[in-house]
């Protein structure tokens, strides 16, 4: 710490005797503390990897069925919900209506992640989806993982994440408001738990041609999308100053660390 104590923090950390102040450390670029040490955990390989692919109505039941999936406690190892745009230009699904795609991995030993992908099948059909071809997921996995090549693609320009139940109404926020600007936007989410997840939109002119970071549009469609619930990547929350302060003047009171990074 600034005043050069040493700090250990658990590597099993019990949560009910207090907050986990590796997670405070980790990602505040030294403003709270310098990290001198850690521990790697390594985990075996899993035994099976199981991929499955899901076609539903639309993305919000698409995320209805992932917020299902999860509260049954399934764990896939990964997940991703495209929808149409998205699905055309990632994986060239033509796409019906609305309709967006669910890919999902689940790994380990053989008989959990059939047990872990039979729970999100079910939750999938409990929304109207059915199975789809699991080409699509392998398609989807081996783009994932660097096996074969997204193109010239642009990245993702805007990032969101939002709480399980204000995800939809924030995809629809950004979805409507770049209609309205006469622009197009394509999304993705990943990173599912239990408290939201992030989705990843492209937005492009009528010419497909990405948005540069500074282009006023985005700023518009990220002031719509926080109206809507979501919450910008990469940009602190004004209601957590008076709490970051706090921590602050707790673990550098005199203001040594890294003084201009904390926000």
């Amino acid at each position: 710490l600034s005043d050069g104590r040493c700090l250990h923090t658990r590597v099993a950390p019990r949560r009910a005797t207090g907050p986990d102040l590796s997670r405070v450390l980790c990602g505040s670029e030294g403003a709270l503390g310098i990290i001198t040490s850690e521990q790697l955990r390594i985990h075996q390989q899993p035994e099976s990897r199981l991929l499955a692919a899901f076609r539903l109505p639309n993305v919000e039941e698409a995320l209805t069925a992932v917020r299902l999936a999860l509260r049954e406690e399934a764990s896939p190892g990964a997940m991703r919900i495209y929808d149409r745009a998205e699905a055309r230009a990632h994986l060239g699904l033509p796409g019906n209506g609305d309709e967006a795609i669910l890919v999902v991995a689940t790994v380990g030993l053989t008989s959990l992640a059939a047990c872990d992908r039979d729970l999100i099948a079910s939750a999938v059909e409990a929304v109207g989806g059915h199975p789809t071809d699991e080409s699509i997921a392998a398609t989807w996995w081996r783009r994932r993982t660097g096996q074969i090549s997204g193109g010239q693609m642009p990245a993702p320009n805007l990032q969101l994440s939002a709480t399980p139940r204000m995800l939809a109404p924030v995809y629809y926020a950004v979805r409507h408001g770049a209609t309205e600007l006469h622009l197009r936007a394509r999304a993705h989410a990943s990173r599912f738990d239990q408290d939201g997840g992030v989705f990843f939109f492209t937005i492009t002119d009528q010419d497909d041609r990405a948005l540069p970071a500074s282009a006023p549009a985005l700023a518009k469609l990220s002031a719509a999308a926080e109206s809507a619930g979501a919450y910008l990547l990469g940009k602190s929350d004004p209601s957590l100053q008076r709490y970051m302060e706090a921590l602050r003047d707790a673990l550098d009171p005199g203001r040594h660390l890294n003084p201009g990074v904390l926000r």
